[in-house]
Order: C-alpha cells, then sequence, then structure tokens
C-alpha cells in the first residue's frame, strides 16, 4: 500500500507529465496509468449542462468502460444516478460507497449501483465534482473492481482530476481533437463487432455462429449500432463507423 508521501510524489509527477503534454490521447493515456496504480480500471470526464439534460459528448473525454457506458446511456441513468445529483451539490470528491452510506437514495440509483457491481464487477467509484465560474459543472468519474478508497487517494486523485480537466477542456470544444477512445465510448466492443463482420459482408445468421452468440442478439447490437451512428441503414453503418474510424475496411 503506498505511504502518503508516496501518494503525493505520484500526483506531482503527474501533474508535471502532464504540463509536456499536448494530445489529448497522451493526457488519458498518463491519467489512465496513475488511476490504475490505485486499484482504478477506467475514467470518463463530462460536463453536466442540467440535471435533466444528458452530457454533451463534445466535451467528454475518458475510457470509461465501454460496455459499462454503453448500458448506462441506454437506460438513461443520468437522470436518475445519485452521484450525477450529488456532483451537482458538492465540490469534494466522493466514493460510490461514501455516498450510499450517507445518504439515502432512491431505489432505482440503488439499482444503478448493483448493476455496476454484479454485473460489471465495478465495486466502487471515485467522483470528482468541478465547478467553474460559469455555472458549467464536470464531472470526472473513476470505476474499479478492487479501488484504493483512502480519504489520502481521493484528495490526491481529486487534485489530478482537477489538473487533467484543466489541460484538457480547450482540447474538446472542437470535434477534430475528441479522442479515438471517446468516440467509441458510445459502442459496446459487441456492437462493434458485428458491423465489422457486417463490413466483412456477412449475414446475421454467419455472425452469430462467427461469435457464439444468437442471431436475435446480432440484429439488436447492429440496430443499436445503426442509432448510435445515426444512420438507417447497414450500408450507412459501416460507411459511417469506417469514417469515425471504428472499424477497418
Amino acid at each position: 500500500m503506498n505511504s502518503d508521501r508516496h501518494i503525493e510524489a505520484l500526483m506531482l509527477e503527474f501533474i508535471d507529465e502532464l504540463e509536456k503534454l499536448n494530445s489529448l490521447d497522451d493526457m488519458v493515456d498518463a491519467f489512465e496509468k496513475l488511476i490504475g496504480g490505485f486499484g482504478y480500471d477506467s475514467f470518463r470526464c463530462a460536463e453536466i449542462v442540467r440535471r435533466n439534460e444528458p452530457m454533451d459528448p463534445k466535451k467528454a473525454f475518458g475510457r470509461l468502460d465501454r460496455d459499462w457506458n454503453v448500458h448506462y446511456r441506454e437506460q438513461d441513468y443520468v437522470y436518475n444516478d445519485s452521484t450525477v445529483q450529488m456532483a451537482l451539490q458538492t465540490r469534494y470528491p466522493f466514493t460510490w460507497s461514501s455516498l450510499k452510506e450517507n445518504h439515502r437514495i432512491s431505489s432505482l440509483a440503488e439499482k444503478i449501483f448493483k448493476e455496476a457491481q454484479f454485473d460489471f464487477r465495478f465495486n466502487d467509484g471515485l467522483l470528482i465534482p468541478i465547478h467553474l465560474a460559469d455555472g458549467s459543472v464536470s464531472v470526472v468519474s473513476i470505476i474499479g473492481e478492487k479501488p484504493d478508497t483512502r480519504p489520502v487517494v481521493n484528495r490526491a486523485l481529486g487534485m489530478a482530476a482537477i489538473y487533467l480537466h484543466a489541460k484538457a477542456r480547450p482540447l474538446i470544444s472542437d470535434d477534430s481533437e475528441i479522442s479515438s477512445a471517446c468516440r467509441k465510448a458510445l459502442f459496446s466492443r459487441r456492437q462493434l463487432d458485428c458491423i465489422q463482420w457486417v463490413a466483412e459482408g456477412k449475414s446475421d445468421w454467419e455472425i452469430s455462429k462467427i461469435l457464439g452468440i444468437s442471431e436475435a442478439t446480432v440484429h439488436n447490437h447492429v440496430e443499436r449500432a445503426k442509432r448510435n451512428l445515426g444512420v438507417h441503414t447497414r450500408i450507412q453503418a459501416v460507411v459511417e463507423a469506417a469514417r469515425r474510424r471504428l472499424i477497418l475496411l
């Protein structure tokens, strides 16, 4: 287990490295390396516009677990996520476990936590709210199976996340600067696998045999990918996915 002094040194090293980076992908890589040392698996930073509005994809970056991210979006959990509601109310980092322990949450919010834990193996998370002078609120969400949630770690990662947000925010106002990882975050691995095989000319039945899943499941993955891509046909889906560099042709 890292000592307090070592944790502080790691945070300062990250900030020094961040100052030298100009690529959003490189910044994401550096932060992933930092949080990985404390048992976290992935993260995402998103700007919350209002409580009842979705997050703006042009103001989001990071590599939150793809399958969890897709499931979260498809279920519209942002409207009932107690962590988002808490982030609007506090300026201090907090963990999932501390939120559940110290606050009453709804049954749907509890369902979100249970699905994250039992279906996706994310046992805890750290949320860092970032309130800006213009009234906007961003949240850095870090999740993991066995994270170190000691207060000293939370404070260090909170500070590192604030530096990351300040450095990255000017880069994400333009679509061209959004990282390839962020573009892929809207799609599950299975959705991209299915679209890749559609590009190879395979039918739903053939893809089901290749991937070892049912034909109906393949069809559902393709249809969801089409909706996420904003297209109506499979050919359009292949073209748009290739244009966004989500698949290879």
